[in-house]
């Protein structure tokens, strides 16, 4: 019998890093996988890998395979069965892909293929801490965690899991998709992917949404609208997405993502290859190594006898380093060739075009670094955090791009790329960077720092520059935030409104950095001098005197752009006090109004909930015995920390005496909507309001909010106007309804509403009607319609301003309901941007 070869097998992309179609991303477990063979016959197999691969490309090959089996299938199968095979291999390519997926990312953080297919052949490595909370089956997932912890394996395992479900029961349809790559409708994007699967109508899905930090902040928002769409209205659906911490969710939706514990941390640093404690001096630093990506860079780091990094950014150039080494070739060259694909990438927002980078021998520089992956004819990095980290070294080189300062939503890309760069730069560097965007955007500039920099510690490895020049530094970058964010900060250290020329005394000693601020009205500029020694309390306190602010401790000195991060702490500490005894709005009538009604209530000491009018002569006369004071505070349940300076006091005489607020029998009257039922047997307060005066109650409160809340931002905080959260989408309509519900023996009222945005001619309202929370749907409708119209009216504030819904308890347990909501708004509006930490007094409302 004469055997005759009729075929040969083919690789689609080459078995050897350097052969036709070659991608050294891809492990090579992969490359003698079914999916990357084709059969061909002789003459063609020779002509499609002729001159190295150049005349067909991965994808050709991949269409024509796809194409003939089609055919195969066709003529050897019914219908049914065609259909049936067809949801076979299609589950079979998601488990490949999602394989391939892990291995590449283990490949990027510094593994071997072989360590890499052993881990993500092991169905326990990668399903989370022990700790981590169960994630529901059904609903909106976001699972939020810092780069390196390890969510998106994590994710990639639920994947998995969906995949096996689907294999034998009518379970959810599994889908894996990227966040960079849904430039369309995530629903088309969805039906697209589980096309040879089924029917996600009647069947389901089971999503899981990557990298969800990855795409600015707009789209995310959009995503995660649609989202919520979807699974209200598919049949046992799950959108799992993995983000960092940021995105605004809902609590329900929030699965927190947690580090590892020691013994878990050293089971992996095992696993990787390496039995030798991973230690660490720095706070920061230890908890680095509770996450999986930094575990495996220091133990491979410790394998090849070097030390553990002294700091995040060190982690990462260990990691680049190594891959560089490792690829051969020109290093700088490959360097420089990814810091341009990271460039490319973020100003474009997704993958690249593999031939923007040039030609072949540049994708192939790249490709063989490992740290890349081609996908079809797009180049990726293999992890976001490497292309973030390249594109900071970008920054360093170029600068930021002009554009990107023209908006916030420019800028937004340049996050954390910004983040990386001031981490790991130098101090001229840092200041060169920071500057220009201190003074422009101070509210991102806040951002950046705070993410860049860690707080201070006790594992500072590096020694501070003289006092000398720790001082002058620290001078440089306080003048800036003074400089941004007047007239608030010269309150928040000074007392006083505009600050005169300042001093700044400073000393360094024993690793140890002390500072200290006080004022020099006879002199007409700032100084910086040293401290006088010995610097003890009582030489501060000589110092700076009655209106003095100092500060001491160790500076986090292996970041030489720690001098931003100290003088910007200094001014948060100085805020929290003064926000949390409520910033005068004096140029807001309603402000004026609230704050009247309280200090005439504190001053003759009444009590109670129900508004009752106050004797203005009585006023009077109270308020007459303290205006030889220089202030007075009067502390309620009510009202804490009211307080008032005896010229308040005479302003406030002068106006009663003048009629102003004083009806004709000499009473004056709540600006707050009175109850107007009677008290009688009512166990609540909010019972004495009919359902008319409830509804204006609410409408009082919210409208007065929002106008006292305006004129706080315009007046203390002008440049972070377009970076504060709802400043940056006003004017605004609260719409929503006022709802009576009862929750076993209790009974409250809540207000629910979504806040809207509206055409700058109009007026802000609170459109309020009495009626059950609202339903789901029209949540999503109604925040899916105003991010639109925010996108429309205001795309410069995509990024801060989110619309959202709200729904929030309404009581009478202040005399100054709207000017507490409007702090509390614009305390939340300040954390976001890490201007301000911790929370918003309890009794504010």
């Amino acid at each position: 019998m004469v055997q005759r070869v009729i075929g040969e097998e083919a690789h689609i992309v080459a078995e050897a890093d350097r052969g036709p179609r070659a991608d050294p991303s891809m492990p090579k477990t992969e490359r003698n996988s079914y999916p990357n063979m084709i059969l061909l016959c002789m003459p063609h197999h020779t002509f499609v890998d002729s001159e190295n691969g150049a005349h067909f490309t991965v994808e050709q090959l991949h269409k024509m395979k796809a194409d003939h089996e089609a055919r195969v299938i066709q003529r050897l199968s019914d219908p049914q069965e065609q259909t049936a095979r067809r949801r076979d291999e299609s589950l079979a390519e998601l488990q490949i892909a999602s394989r391939a997926r892990l291995i590449s990312r283990w490949a990027a953080a510094g593994l071997s293929d072989e360590v890499g297919g052993m881990l993500a052949d092991d169905s326990s490595v990668g399903y989370g801490p022990a700790s981590m909370p169960a994630v529901a089956p059904t609903g909106v997932i976001v699972l939020e965690g810092e780069f390196g912890s390890g969510k998106s394996v994590t994710a990639e395992r639920l994947h998995q899991a969906d995949i096996v479900a689907a294999e034998t029961t009518d379970a959810p349809l599994p889908v894996y998709l990227n966040a960079e790559e849904v430039s369309g409708s995530l629903r088309h994007a969805i039906a697209e992917a589980v096309e040879p699967l089924g029917d996600p109508t009647q069947q389901g899905v089971r999503v899981v949404l990557d990298g969800m930090d990855e795409i600015d902040s707009a789209r995310a928002h959009k995503l995660l609208t649609v989202a919520r769409e979807l699974v209200g209205t598919w049949p046992g659906s799950r959108i799992l997405m993995t983000a960092r911490p940021g995105l605004e969710v809902r609590d329900s939706e929030r699965v927190v993502y947690p580090a590892l514990s020691d013994q878990e941390a050293r089971a992996l640093a095992d696993r990787v290859g390496t039995h030798v404690s991973l230690h660490a001096e720095s706070a920061a630093i230890r908890d680095a190594l509770c996450l999986p990506l930094f575990i495996i860079i220091a133990a491979t780091a410790r394998n090849e006898g070097w030390e553990v990094p002294r700091s995040r950014v060190d982690f990462l150039e260990r990691l680049v380093q190594r891959a560089l080494q490792a690829a051969g070739g020109d290093r700088d060259d490959a360097a420089s060739t990814l810091a341009e694909l990271a460039w490319l990438t973020v100003e474009g927002g997704g993958p690249v075009p593999a031939g923007e980078l040039g030609g072949e021998p540049r994708i192939r520089a790249v490709l063989m670094t490992r740290l890349v992956v081609r996908h079809g004819r797009t180049l990726r990095f293999g992890l976001p955090i490497l292309e973030q980290h390249f594109a900071g070294k970008a920054l360093l080189e170029k600068g930021l791009p002009d554009h990107a300062l023209a908006s916030p939503a420019a800028l937004e890309r340049w996050r954390y790329p910004l983040a990386l760069a001031v981490a790991g730069c130098g101090w001229h560097q840092s200041d060169a960077l920071l500057r220009p965007l201190v003074l422009r955007y101070p509210g991102i500039a806040s951002w950046i720092i705070r993410e860049a920099i860690p707080d201070m510690s006790q594992g500072s490895t590096s020694a501070l520059p003289s006092s000398a020049q720790a001082g002058q530094r620290v001078h440089q970058t306080l003048a800036s935030w003074f400089s941004a964010l007047k007239p608030v900060a010269d309150l928040a250290l000074y007392g006083t409104v505009p600050a005169p020329p300042l001093v700044l005394g400073h000393f360094v000693a024993g690793g140890e950095l002390v500072t200290a601020l006080k004022t020099n009205p006879s002199r007409g500029q700032d100084e910086v001098v040293e401290l006088p020694r010995p610097v003890d309390h009582e030489a501060l306190e000589t110092f700076m005197g009655r209106r003095g602010y100092g500060r001491s401790g160790r500076p986090p000195t292996e970041y030489p752009a720690w001098p931003w991060h100290w003088s910007l702490d200094w001014i948060a500490c100085g805020l929290r006090p003064v926000l949390s005894r409520q910033l005068p709005a004096v140029n807001c009538g309603a402000w004026v109004a609230e704050r009247r009604w309280a200090l005439c209530r504190a001053l003759v000491k009444q009590k109670g909930f129900l508004l009752k009018p106050v004797d203005a002569e009585a006023v009077v006369q109270a308020a007459r015995q303290h205006m030889a004071s220089e202030r007075v505070t009067f502390g309620s349940a009510r009202r804490p920390g009211l307080s008032a300076t005896g010229s308040d006091l005479a302003m406030l005489v002068a106006a009663l005496e003048a009629g102003e607020g004083v009806d004709g029998h000499g009473q004056i009257h709540s600006p707050i909507p009175a109850p107007d039922l009677p008290a009688g047997n009512s166990r609540w307060v909010m019972d004495t309001y009919s359902e008319n005066a409830l509804v204006s109650f609410a409408v009082y409160i919210y409208e007065t909010a929002i106008a006292i809340y305006k004129t706080l931002c315009e007046q203390w905080f002008p440049a972070l106007l377009p970076t504060l959260g709802l400043a940056a989408m006003l004017p605004v309509s609260l719409s929503g309804t006022v709802s009576r519900i009862s929750e076993g023996t209790q009974l409250w009222t809540g207000v629910n509403y979504c806040r809207i945005p509206l055409h700058s001619t109009e007026s802000s309202i609170a459109a309020f009607t009495l009626g059950p929370p609202p339903p789901q749907d029209w949540i999503n409708s109604s925040i899916g319609a105003a991010n639109e119209t925010l996108q429309r009216l205001h795309p410069g504030a995509a990024p801060w301003s989110r619309p959202s819904y709200t729904m929030q308890r309404l009581g009478s347990s202040s005399d100054t309901p709207a000017t507490d909501m409007a702090h509390s708004w614009l305390w939340k509006d300040l954390a976001r941007l890490k201007l301000i930490t911790g929370t918003a007094p309890g009794n504010w409302t």
